[in-house]
């Protein structure tokens, strides 16, 4: 019991000394990467394409995989989900039990010229009434991003996507070289009591 104990704490100490080199990975979806198209309005019975897109990778650096969950109010139908990072697909993206976990060859993905990666892409059939798709964590994996130095990253979601509506907002810190405590700086608080 007391190694266990001891294995639990130096986990819980050692493992966040492990975080990934992106801490601003961002997570969006785009109806026609990489022009950053987060509504459409499709006919009824037509098929369309959303593309999970990362970003904000830092220097020197892409993707090994990602996880996460779609929740999807709009009326319509799953017809595929592709994984376009050159490996293997897990999950549904979908399923609340599952989510969908997408994970490159033996080689990690670079951003391309546009300074994104592609992960994959799941087809629709819209079927009415309008609605959204939320980018939310996975169940199993959370909201991980897995570096080229096999280090995880947390990712945070630059855009959802609207279907005959305009999107849910993203997260209000998912900016690139957003770091949260900048604007709490000792010399900032210290200037309220002036």
């Amino acid at each position: 019991m007391r190694l266990l104990l001891a294995a639990v704490i130096i986990a819980v100490l050692v493992v966040p000394g492990f975080a990934g080199e992106n801490p601003n990975t961002r997570l969006a979806l785009d109806f026609d990467p990489p022009n950053e198209v987060r509504r459409l309005d499709p006919a009824l019975n037509a098929t369309f394409h959303v593309y999970i897109v990362l970003d904000c990778f830092g220097e020197e650096s892409g993707t090994f995989g990602v996880a996460f969950l779609f929740e999807r109010t709009f009326g319509g139908f799953t017809l595929t989900q592709t994984p376009m990072l050159g490996g293997m697909d897990m999950g549904d993206v979908e399923d609340p039990t599952i989510g969908w976990v997408i994970v490159s060859g033996g080689n990690c993905r670079e951003p391309d010229e546009h300074g994104i990666v592609v992960a994959g892409a799941v087809t629709y059939l819209y079927a009415s009434p309008p609605g959204h798709i939320r980018l939310l964590p996975g169940p199993i994996d959370g909201n991980g991003a897995l570096d080229c130095n096999n280090l995880v990253d947390w990712w945070c979601v630059a855009s959802h996507a609207g279907v005959h509506q305009d999107p849910p907002p993203p997260d209000p810190w998912c900016v690139c070289g957003y770091v949260p405590v900048e604007d709490e700086s000792w010399g900032s608080i210290k200037g309220l009591y002036r």
